[in-house]
């Protein structure tokens, strides 16, 4: 913090090609941002920090943003791709990525720190949608010199304030709210929670539907159901009850074994009748 009491807030636009140095003897820290001036590209912008020499700080950081070749997608090469050998093989004690929201590396512990790694992309600090499968993390990194040698070690830490989950539900031989209940006992209220239902379900149950997804809606940030896949269940009792036994819808009906084909069976049979009656 004493190195950055000269600027605004405490803050500093890396916004030159050029080296930044903060800090004097052993507490100095000089960094080296290849910056990117257009939103594509097919070339990375290392080759400066390739071609410039290294001050006499105790610490070199390079910052880039871009793909890395085997973590990030870019078929296209669009986005100033970077291979790891290439950022590895120049003499940074750290790179700092930006671009690719996935951390890496992805097996950094909370607790403690771990050692071995020179290349760190945090991902994003906040799970953006329900696609993007990371919780929301940063890295809390450390620098030291012991003999010489710079020692890097990094924890992850949770910075993510919401969660996003799409939760398949299968209701089975279960009630609605089981199969819901069944599925969200582990779902934090900070979620945005999309459910995609399907099924078969009691008369009841898929009447009263709506008001047991409004129960729900209560405990989470936000919740989107998605549910094409569910019907209501069509019992023999409900069948004999609203065509007579011997008619040929009701026979019809009660041979059919796959409770979805009941289902679109007795839809069909009901929306003929009201056809009918409205002639």
């Amino acid at each position: 913090s004493e190195a950055m009491s000269q600027s605004d807030h405490h803050i500093c636009f890396l916004s030159e090609t050029k080296k930044y140095r903060f800090g004097e003897n052993e507490d100095s820290v000089t960094f080296y941002p290849a910056l990117c001036g257009s939103k594509h590209s097919d070339k990375n912008n290392l080759d400066w920090i390739k071609q410039t020499m290294q001050d006499d700080a105790e610490f070199h950081v390079g910052i880039a943003h871009g793909a890395i070749e085997g973590l990030s997608q870019d078929s296209e090469n669009r986005y100033f791709r970077m291979t790891m050998g290439e950022l590895e093989s120049l003499p940074m004690d750290i790179w700092l990525i930006g671009h690719t929201h996935v951390p890496f590396p992805d097996s950094l512990d909370a607790e403690k720190e771990t050692f071995g790694f020179k290349v760190f992309n945090a991902g994003t600090p906040e799970q953006l949608d329900l696609s993007n499968n990371t919780s929301g993390q940063c890295f809390v990194i450390s620098l030291d010199k012991k003999d010489g040698r710079t020692m890097v070690g990094a924890r992850k830490f949770d910075s993510g304030a919401v969660r996003y989950a799409d939760l398949i539900v299968q209701t089975g031989n279960r009630s609605l709210e089981e199969a819901l209940e069944s599925e969200l006992k582990d779902v934090q209220g900070n979620t945005v929670v999309r459910l995609r239902i399907s099924g078969t379900v009691s008369e009841s149950d898929y009447r009263d539907r709506l008001q047991i997804y409004d129960r729900l809606r209560k405990r989470f940030l936000d919740l989107e159901i998605v549910e094409d896949g569910l019907s209501e269940r069509i019992s023999k009792e409900k069948i004999r009850a609203e065509f007579p036994e011997i008619s040929f819808a009701a026979k019809f009906l009660e041979r059919l074994d796959d409770p979805a084909e009941i289902q679109q069976a007795y839809q069909l049979i009901r929306k003929h009748q009201e056809s009918e009656d409205g002639r």
